[in-house]
């Protein structure tokens, strides 16, 4: 059986994702090195209903990435920003086929659902929220900040991570035909998608240069002012759903 999986692996998926990675490539919605991580990352996927997840990530935070053209990611995401995004639900999905005995309803197959959620809900709120540029708050100060910025919450940002919440649910339901691991795997995708505003407002760098103006970017000129240097957008990213992934299988478990 490991045998025909290989084959199967090497002769159908590796050339399809490689052929789908490079199209994204060429659509700018991967960079070089976010390519390859695609390509390896959608080796580790066995059946057609575990790529629902990742493709409404994807495609969708591709489509919505390219409202706001003047976003530093408009040549495409890179290797640590498709791991920071997938990384989690890839290893839990490992996990649930690591099992002999392993069921669609097995906590490792529904952790894998709710981190991408996770990852849908913040994806979909960022590049919502930067796009209609609504008045945009602080999480934890509830100080006014410039859109985008990590830690900020807008109204239509925040309903448009509910949105793509909602939708990860509909694909939960549409794999495991279970209302309440469809409502789990919409809900805690929200919670995650605050989890990353908080853990952005609290942990992201921030810095100012010497007009003043904050950003996010270590530059020549300006200096920490709030947060960690080691922790960036991806880190955070791959905090929050690190941190929620867990108290949710410890939840689950206990």
């Amino acid at each position: 059986m490991f045998d025909n999986l290989l084959l199967i692996k090497i002769c159908v998926q590796l050339p399809t994702f490689s052929l789908l990675a490079f199209l994204a490539f060429k659509k700018k919605w991967l960079t070089t090195s976010g390519c390859f991580t695609a390509i390896l990352i959608g080796l580790c996927f066995f059946t057609y209903l575990d790529l629902i997840f990742p493709l409404i990530l994807f495609i969708g935070g591709a489509l919505l990435s390219k409202l706001n053209k003047d976003k530093k990611e408009k040549n495409g995401r890179n290797a640590y920003q498709v791991l920071a995004n997938g990384g989690i639900g890839v290893m839990c999905l490992l996990y649930f086929y690591s099992l002999p005995f392993a069921q669609f309803s097995h906590l490792g197959y529904v952790a894998f659902m709710v981190s991408f959620s996770i990852s849908i809900a913040d994806t979909f709120s960022s590049e919502i929220g930067c796009y209609i540029k609504g008045k945009t708050f602080d999480i934890l100060t509830f100080q006014p900040i410039k859109t985008g910025m990590s830690g900020g919450i807008s109204l239509e940002g925040t309903l448009g991570g509910i949105g793509g919440g909602l939708i990860a649910g509909i694909a939960a339901y549409f794999i495991v035909d279970n209302l309440e691991i469809s409502f789990l795997v919409a809900f805690v995708g929200i919670i995650g998608m605050l989890v990353d505003s908080v853990l952005g407002s609290w942990l992201q760098a921030k810095y100012i240069n010497s007009v003043g103006e904050v950003s996010e970017e270590k530059e020549l000129d300006n200096k920490l002012i709030r947060g960690y240097a080691w922790c960036t957008n991806n880190m955070v990213n791959l905090l929050s759903n690190l941190l929620v992934i867990a108290g949710f299988i410890v939840y689950k478990k206990f």
